[in-house]
């Protein structure tokens, strides 16, 4: 009976610890959705000729700390949007600028870039939609 008992408790204590974790692990994967939807969006709104410059623009204001040459080569490498989150990475994570990079074009993934530089989707995506007042989206 002890043996029933104490199992019982075990197997209750596991879901308790399931349930606890299983919404962290949804929130990461809301996040990862929302940060390739914002991506998505940036790079719609301004791929453009047109719309580049006043982009390049934009990006140097609000990551004054970037030179506009660093933006500009990232912009020549990666999509507006790539470019748009590799720099919400870089202020997030204190990590410099060619760390970041270099694990993105290795094929690294936005979730284990964040896993990997301590910068969380959750941050990430906060930070892009700060900028958002300067306009480089449609979502809002």
């Amino acid at each position: 009976m002890k043996t029933v008992k104490k199992n019982i408790l075990s197997i209750s204590g596991v879901l308790v610890v399931l349930m606890l974790l299983l919404p962290a692990f949804s929130f990461a994967d809301d996040n990862l959705e929302e940060l390739d939807s914002l991506i998505k969006d940036v790079n719609k709104t301004q791929s453009a000729p047109e719309k580049l410059r006043v982009f390049e623009d934009k990006l140097a204001d609000y990551f004054y700390e970037v030179d506009l040459t660093v933006i500009q080569g990232l912009l020549k490498e990666f999509t507006p949007g790539d470019t748009l989150a590799l720099l919400a990475f870089v202020k997030i994570s204190g990590k410099g600028i060619k760390d970041i990079t270099s694990a993105r074009k290795d094929g690294m993934n936005w979730d284990k870039m964040s896993e990997k530089f301590n910068a969380g989707l959750d941050k990430v995506v906060k930070r892009i939609k700060a900028i958002d007042p300067l306009e480089i989206t449609d979502m809002y």
